[in-house]
């Protein structure tokens, strides 16, 4: 089972109901930013990129944003779907995920696989091998993973429920 953190699954589950879709942003995320809302990278200088630098060259600004470094078209520089956003709206963790969510939502009605949905994001290799982790892991939360079985809580409280009635018979 992949640990995410409580603020990444809170941000997710503001962003869409869609579970399978929720799944899939986490895994972008992890490998994007670490699960971090406030992560920002990917440093442009005259609209040469400059990918994932350890230290901005000087004179640069930064061009990706958020948990899913969405990019925008700051300076006027090519970009991506961050395109027409703020870094303030794309440093906000629910905002920059539902962005996400619009994209992932859209290319997998269009018949898109899941792989196919995450082509915007060079991570896309690693995203889909731990989304179906976390897929696989039990997702959503309580679930019981991928056998379809209840997860240990669930079963402690059927337990505990069942004994209660005994008592009450």
């Amino acid at each position: 089972m992949v640990a995410i953190p409580a603020q990444p699954l809170a941000d997710v589950e503001q962003a869409t109901a869609d579970t399978n879709v929720q799944a899939i942003l986490l895994a972008i995320a992890y490998y994007e930013s670490g699960w971090s809302a406030g992560a920002i990278g990917d440093y442009t200088v005259d609209c040469q990129n400059f990918y994932g630098a350890a230290q901005a060259p000087a004179g640069s600004w930064p061009t990706s944003f958020g948990y899913l470094q969405m990019h925008n078209n700051a300076g006027g520089c090519p970009s991506g779907l961050g395109n027409g956003y703020t870094e303030a709206q794309l440093l906000d963790g629910v905002f920059n995920l539902q962005l996400g969510a619009q994209h992932v939502s859209a290319a997998l009605a269009a018949g898109n696989t899941v792989y196919e949905a995450m082509a915007p994001w060079s991570t896309r290799d690693a995203d889909y091998q731990l989304y179906q982790q976390i897929v696989a892991g039990g997702w959503p939360p309580g679930s019981g993973g991928g056998s379809g079985g209840l997860d240990a809580a669930t079963v402690v409280w059927i337990l505990a429920a069942l004994l209660a009635l005994d008592e009450v018979l």
